[in-house]
């Protein structure tokens, strides 16, 4: 079995991947208007208690590029793109804390906040580390393989970070 997937790309298909990943992770005006409305979504689908709403949230969410591009920036020890993806994700958690707490304040009941969508994003587990890392190498994959793109949604619900978010 030939393991050597990377190596058979081209320098072009590869600069290509970098590229996107570093325009894709970086704080653009849009970028953030997707992460609002995402997790906008997300928070209704939680209290709601819809899970069909919560994974259509996590389709829309942009949110993986930044963690994409903070892990290329730490393997090519490029300060620049650590400290640009870091903004990003620091700054897209400030938004979508904010948007969800706007949305929840109109819930005045405590039985309407805690349904069991967000009662199940409480729970602390090492699986769930092992899940994300399993979607990094997955999405990294995806992103340098053109013909793999088309697997970037869904690895982008198995990382599953706007739902938390919103619990949050």
């Amino acid at each position: 079995m030939n393991l050597n997937f990377i190596g058979a790309l081209s320098e072009k298909e590869k600069t290509k991947a970098v590229e996107s990943l570093i325009y894709h992770s970086s704080p653009r005006p849009e970028f953030f208007l997707m992460i609002i409305l995402s997790v906008l979504m997300a928070t209704y689908g939680l209290l709601l208690n819809s899970a069909t709403v919560v994974i259509g949230s996590m389709l829309i969410a942009p949110i993986l590029f930044p963690i994409l591009g903070l892990s290329m920036g730490i393997v090519m020890v490029n300060s620049k793109l650590i400290s640009r993806s870091v903004f990003t994700l620091i700054k897209s958690m400030f938004w979508s804390v904010s948007a969800a707490t706007i949305v929840t304040l109109f819930y005045n009941s405590p039985e309407a906040v805690l349904t069991t969508e967000v009662l199940a994003r409480t729970e602390v587990s090492l699986a769930y580390a092992a899940i994300s890392f399993i979607a990094g190498l997955a999405g990294s994959f995806a992103l340098i393989n053109p013909k793999l793109n088309e697997s970037l949604p869904g690895i982008a619900i198995s990382v599953a970070l706007i739902p938390p978010l919103a619990v949050i």
